[in-house]
């Protein structure tokens, strides 16, 4: 299990160099690469002892954040297992901004100090104060030069702050030795806010990004934003992609002439010109990179009666907000998966903890796309890890770091006077990400992982178990059932027949179609009708029933002329829709049973069904899978019971028998 403890903290230096006046490098995402770094690197006596922590020549990889938290990370950064981050890019005085890595904290083993980097004069800087180190690069070469600084550690004996210089670094520069590609998604389409508002009475509450390439690049678009309920509909306005980061910048754009509202800026009241920046995180959600401020124009008196002008805050779209839109081709990875890891891909470390080889993975969709949300058994708080889908949706990855450091699965408590969780980490034990691989059946192949306990002061890690090889399927509910009904009725006509739980039982045919069979006690086939066929939907997760599919309506019971009937809510025969809930239970549309009088055509409410919510029962008496043994059941059907040729499309199959999820 490889283990470095190394940590640094970068002091503020500003460089003043002279660049080429036609910049190539546009974006973050253009330097993007593998980098030879090279460096004069001093010990000092106190640092002799961790200089094989450091390399004045090694391989240097920047490349996209994988966290989200920020514009990209450099890996590896001085030899060492060190990857600082990048929140900011500035493309006129060709520099980026480069912080401490993530708040990802770690220690030396053998010390009680906080390790950081400082300028060379080694003067002591806070955490707070560490924020602003420039490295700037030729826009031609792509060569990186980073100013002089020194390692060095800090401590707070008796509350006050030691510090202590372990190294001199200078003539520290990075040269590009192979470019990253960078696939650039699509984004065409309609995007549209969702999150949260800081005045969620105000108007606008919503708005729509529309994106057109503008090149065959893909790197610059037409954006047309229209902002909800302004007589200003819409603008569009060029903007920029490079694969993660879209940006649409904006000067004096107004949204009400009449009443002075127009976007502004975080910082500013009276600052006209800014940009929209949102970062790519799926092909259906891209996150808010910055608030977007919508200010009102004011005119009046200061402290010295003179007129000056102003700016009020009038809305705010802020908070975990996303723009998002609807991508019918993409692939749904939401569900439970049952994930299984083989015995010989399990290698426990550490006895005095078991994790299971079998165990459930939840995959929830949200606004920003999709996020694991149960993982080993565990669903605490901790456990929200976004998927970053690429470009084909044939996978996925997961950072197993965020903005607190490593991917927390639990809190497990305060152990000798520390506080220690279990993590979840990469198959060397590192904070790095965790792949998922969609194969041709449905299933997912996950890549190596660890699981292991944090102490969060020590910063020590104890590795629990290694797996290997796990996969995970998809569990596809079986609507065959014995299911119990809660809800609210209300009985009408003087009816007192209908009570507000009552069961359902639903069957599936050798033909893989499922069939109503019973509905409130009456046995649908004694009515020579046929069953209520229960048409279920591709993805598994949704059923209808046609609710003028025999003789113009559903028949419950009865005897010519008289009938009950089963109606929607509105005495109609449309469709009614069953959803399957993350909990396994149903929700019914609300719906109404008439008496109808078959000769006369007279019709009356008996009652009208609300809330309604199916729980299958714990004995199921459904046919979990047909075994063939019957020539008639072999070959392959849709979820309708429809004999087909091939499969021509993803969806829920039954073939020979069996159902399977294509994708």
């Amino acid at each position: 299990m490889k283990k470095n403890y190394f940590f640094a903290l970068f002091a503020s230096l500003m460089l003043f160099m002279a660049m080429p006046a036609n910049a190539q490098v546009e974006s973050m995402a253009d330097l993007y690469g593998t980098y030879r770094f090279t460096a004069t690197i001093t010990p000092t006596e106190a640092g002799a002892a961790y200089a094989d922590f450091w390399s004045e020549e090694c391989e240097v990889v920047i490349t996209e954040e994988s966290s989200g938290w920020y514009l990209a990370s450099i890996n590896n950064f001085l030899g060492a297992d060190y990857s600082p981050s990048v929140s900011g890019f500035d493309a006129t005085n060709h520099t980026f901004t480069v912080n401490n890595p993530n708040g990802n904290y770690k220690y030396w083993n053998d010390m009680s100090g906080y390790n950081g980097v400082t300028d060379t004069e080694g003067t002591g800087i806070g955490i707070a104060d560490a924020y602003a180190m420039q490295f700037s690069f030729d826009p031609e070469t792509k060569e990186i030069t980073i100013p002089d600084f020194t390692i060095a550690g800090f401590a707070w004996p008796a509350g006050e702050c030691v510090t202590t210089i372990y190294a001199n670094v200078t003539n520290v520069k990075m040269t590009l030795i192979q470019a990253e590609k960078v696939e650039i998604p699509d984004i065409t389409g309609q995007w549209t806010f969702a999150g949260s508002l800081r005045y969620p009475d105000k108007s606008p509450k919503s708005f729509t990004v529309d994106l057109a390439p503008s090149d065959a690049t893909m790197k610059n678009w037409d954006a047309t934003i229209t902002f909800e309920g302004f007589e200003s509909a819409a603008v569009t306005l060029p903007a920029t992609f490079d694969g993660s980061l879209l940006e649409i910048p904006y000067d004096n754009l107004v949204l009400s002439e009449k009443d002075s509202i127009r976007l502004g800026t975080r910082t500013s009241a009276t600052e006209k010109k800014g940009s929209l920046e949102f970062k790519y995180t799926s092909s259906t959600a891209m996150m808010l990179w910055n608030y977007i401020y919508v200010r009102k124009d004011t005119v009046k008196a200061n402290a010295d009666g003179e007129m000056v002008e102003g700016g009020v805050t009038y809305q705010v779209f802020e908070g975990d907000a996303y723009i998002t839109r609807e991508d019918p081709n993409a692939y749904d990875w939401s569900g439970t998966y049952n994930v299984t890891v083989p015995v010989e891909g399990c290698d426990v470390f550490d006895e005095s903890e078991m994790f299971p080889t079998e165990f459930n993975m939840v995959i929830s969709k949200t606004a920003a796309g999709f996020s694991i949300t149960e993982f080993l058994g565990f669903n605490d708080y901790y456990v929200n890890y976004p998927l970053t889908v690429s470009a084909d949706g044939k996978s996925a990855e997961v950072a197993l770091t965020s903005y607190y450091g490593p991917a927390m699965l639990k809190y497990v408590g305060e152990v000798d006077g520390d506080y220690l969780y279990y993590v979840l980490s990469d198959g060397n034990g590192e904070a790095t990400s965790l792949k998922l691989t969609l194969q041709d059946d449905g299933s997912i192949v996950l890549g190596d992982f660890c699981v292991q306990s944090w102490a969060w002061m020590a910063n020590a890690y104890n590795p629990y178990v290694l797996m290997s090889s796990a996969k995970a399927k998809k569990e596809v509910f079986d609507w065959a059932g014995t299911y119990v009904a809660t809800s609210n009725v209300v009985e009408e006509g003087g009816s007192n027949n209908f009570s507000s739980e009552f069961e359902i039982v639903v069957e599936q045919a050798t033909d893989g179609s499922y069939l109503v069979k019973n509905v409130m006690g009456y046995d649908v086939y004694t009515l020579n009708q046929g069953f209520f066929a229960l048409n279920v939907a591709e993805d598994g997760n949704s059923a209808t029933i046609d609710l003028g599919a025999y003789y113009g309506c559903l028949f419950l019971t009865g005897k010519y002329p008289d009938y009950y009937t089963l109606n929607d809510i509105n005495g109609g025969v449309s469709l009614l829709n069953l959803v399957l809930n993350a909990d396994k239970t149903v929700s019914v549309d609300d719906f109404t049973v008439y008496y109808l009088n078959y000769s006369t055509y007279a019709s009356t409410k008996c009652a009208t069904y609300s809330n309604v919510t199916l729980t299958k029962k714990a004995v199921d008496t459904a046919i979990e899978n047909v075994v063939v043994e019957n020539k008639a059941v072999e070959g392959i059907f849709d979820m309708q019971g429809r004999k087909i040729d091939a499969i021509a499309a993803p969806g829920l199959y039954i073939v020979n028998g069996v159902k399977v999820l294509v994708k």
